[in-house]
Parts: C-alpha cells; sequence; structure tokens
C-alpha cells in the first residue's frame, strides 16, 4: 500500500470515528460557555458539569479524542477534567491543540490528582508541563489540607460571586487523588498545601484579577465539602469568563430576515431567555443596559453563522428595575426592554 491510500484511509478513520463521538455526547451548539472534556472515567467532570449548569452555564461534554481546534474555538472556555485517573493527558494531539488554543489567548482550567506526575516524570510531557500546566516540577503526592495564600485573600478570585473558604480539606487515598507540585515563575500560587506551604495547591497564571489559566492539582470529588467544592468551580469560571452567556443555536434553517424576540419570561427571575434570528453571518455583538445608560453586560462579541438562535441571561449583582438588550449585527439592530425583579 502506497503513502497516499495509507494516509487517505487513516483520514477517513479519524473523520468517521468524529462524526460518531459527537453523536454520542451530542450536537455542538457554537458560542456554548464551556467545553469540558472528559479524561476521568465520569467522576469529576460529571460533578464539574452538574455544579455549572445548576448556576447557568451552557456546557458540552467530549472525549480527549474526540477534540478538535474547531471545538475548542466555539467555546469561550475549556476545561479538562482528569480526576484521579492515573494515565491523564496521554493524547498527543490533544495536548497539541490545547498548548495553541491558549497561544491564541484561549482560557484554560486542568483539574486532576496525576496531571503534574505525568508531565514532569513518566511518560513526561515538557511541553504540557510549561505551557498548560505552569509548573517546574513534580515533587510528591499529599500535601494535605489546601490554604489560600496571604497575597490572595481579598483577590477577586478569592470573593466572587462567592466569598471561598480559606481551608479547603480534600480527601487522599491513592496517588492519584492529588500532586504536589512547584509553579513555574510565571504562575501565581492561589491555594498552597498546608504541609508544602510553596507548592501547589492551585495555582493562575498570569495573576488571579484577570487569569487566563487555573490549575487544580488534586480530584474536584475529593473537596470533602461539596458546597465549598461548588463555590470554588464557580469562582474560578466566573473569573475566567464572566456571567453565563447561554447562546444556543435552535434551528438549521436560513431565516428570511434579521429578528429580535421579546424576552420571556418578562419579568423575570432569576434567568430568562431571548430568541433572535440571523439572515445572514456577521460580528455580532449583545450589550445590556441599565436605565442610566451604563454597560451591565457587554462581554458577547462574536462571528456567527445564519441561523436561528437562543439567549439566556442570568444577572448577577444587579438590582431590581428595567434593562434595555442591544443586539447589533453589521449596522443592523434591534432593542429590547427587560423587567428584572427580586
Amino acid at each position: 500500500m502506497n503513502k497516499t491510500l495509507r494516509l487517505i484511509i487513516l483520514w477517513f478513520i479519524v473523520f468517521m470515528s468524529a462524526g460518531a463521538g459527537i453523536q454520542k455526547y451530542g450536537n455542538f451548539s457554537r458560542l456554548t460557555d464551556i467545553l469540558l472534556i472528559a479524561n476521568d472515567n465520569e467522576t469529576s467532570s460529571e460533578r464539574i458539569r452538574t455544579d455549572l449548569q445548576q448556576s447557568g452555564y451552557n456546557i458540552d461534554l467530549i472525549s480527549p479524542d474526540l477534540v478538535t481546534p474547531e471545538i475548542l474555538n466555539d467555546h469561550r472556555l475549556v476545561i479538562l477534567s482528569t480526576g484521579s485517573n492515573l494515565f491523564p493527558c496521554s493524547n498527543n494531539y490533544m495536548r497539541f491543540i490545547i498548548q495553541n488554543y491558549i497561544k491564541a489567548g484561549g482560557k484554560l482550567v486542568v483539574e486532576g490528582g496525576q496531571t503534574g506526575y505525568v508531565s514532569d516524570i513518566f511518560p513526561e510531557y515538557p511541553s504540557f508541563k510549561s505551557k498548560a500546566l505552569k509548573i517546574d516540577s513534580w515533587h510528591g503526592d499529599n500535601g494535605g489540607e489546601l490554604r489560600i495564600t496571604d497575597d490572595n485573600i481579598n483577590s477577586s478570585l478569592a470573593l466572587f460571586p462567592n466569598i471561598l473558604n480559606h481551608t479547603l480539606e480534600v480527601d487522599y487515598s491513592i496517588p492519584a487523588d492529588m500532586d504536589i507540585c512547584l509553579k513555574s515563575e510565571f504562575a501565581i500560587l492561589f491555594f498552597k498545601f498546608t504541609q508544602h506551604p510553596d507548592k501547589a495547591g492551585i495555582l493562575a497564571f498570569p495573576d488571579t484579577e484577570d487569569p487566563q489559566i487555573i490549575n487544580l492539582f488534586f480530584s474536584y470529588t475529593n473537596i470533602r465539602n461539596k458546597s465549598d467544592a461548588k463555590n470554588l468551580i464557580n469562582n474560578i469560571v466566573f473569573n475566567l469568563i464572566g456571567q453565563p452567556v447561554g447562546i444556543s443555536q435552535t434551528g438549521v434553517e436560513i431565516p428570511s430576515e434579521f429578528s429580535l424576540s421579546q424576552n420571556f419570561p418578562n419579568p423575570f427571575n432569576p434567568s430568562t431567555k431571548i430568541n433572535f434570528d440571523l439572515s445572514k453571518s456577521g460580528d455580532v455583538s449583545i450589550i445590556i443596559r441599565n436605565v442610566l445608560g451604563q454597560n451591565v453586560y457587554s462581554e458577547f462579541h462574536k462571528n456567527m453563522n445564519a441561523g436561528f438562535y437562543s439567549f439566556q441571561w442570568i444577572p448577577k449583582d444587579l438590582s431590581s428595575g428595567m434593562y434595555f438588550l442591544t443586539l447589533e449585527q453589521n449596522g443592523t439592530a434591534g432593542v429590547i426592554r427587560m423587567h428584572f425583579i427580586k
């Protein structure tokens, strides 16, 4: 068999496998909040998904072998969940495109108790260790409790939207439950291990006020207090990407015209949904203002294909009152008035 024919067969197998996998995990909606890569035998990833969905975030779940650059770029945040998997991050292509995603400015969370070991000791992934995990070396397994560092007690990451407990108790039973790692010079130590106060823990890069990457070197499901765990993951996601955008595509047909529908329910609490139609592709922005004309939400700017869409808005820390949503695409705009009540 010649080289060209082997390549054609290989690409056909990859294409068919990817199609089957997307059917297994559900069709992807463009502009979803979070892509959750389940590399953990369905333990930590399921808990993370449940805790974040309860806070209004839209999440797509996928296995490592189905990750592509296009899928990563269709999400505001990527979470790689490895839990207590003894052999995480083994997919070479997944690691490679995550590294490129980071280089292009993508937001990343890595969770799991064995990622430091496999990246630094065996089998070793030096590029992933430095570019994604932001560590210099692995030192051991069990570090005891985690405690917030003094420099970060008053950080945004520690206070918004929840005030985090300064101590996290994490259960340890096997080596894959926890990694003790020395951070790189570019990362910030957010939570340290009490038995190793200069080791991670939880790392943030480049800082805790405007992070791009946050890494948890332990299994999420092993945080003893489940309320502490939920507050932690919600603070991490909120400080990386803000409020849930919650945009999903509701139809594959091409609308005849640009249209913005009134939100429902209205008045609303705690969330409302707005349907809109795009008759052509182009840059789309969503801005929400209060009655004084001040922006309370202006995070959404994206190039979108023509289609039918639904946007879910969940106000955070806003008072009751009237709010005005403006949807604009290529100079065409629509405005609706929404009534939020507490």
